[in-house]
């Protein structure tokens, strides 16, 4: 079975100056699992991802 949660690993949290960024070449959003991986990382992030 698939999980579509992120979850926490661990209790600890970490603050940071530092981003996460999906990186991709324009094109490859065309594809069906770049664009649903996209989609669903936005999405569990919410509105962290912006």
């Amino acid at each position: 079975a698939q999980d579509p949660r992120l979850v926490q690993l661990f209790d600890l949290t970490v603050e940071s100056q530092y981003s996460y960024w999906f990186v991709c070449r324009p094109r490859a959003l065309t594809l069906r699992p770049v664009r649903l991986f996209h989609d669903w990382l936005i999405e569990a992030l919410g509105a962290e991802a912006h």
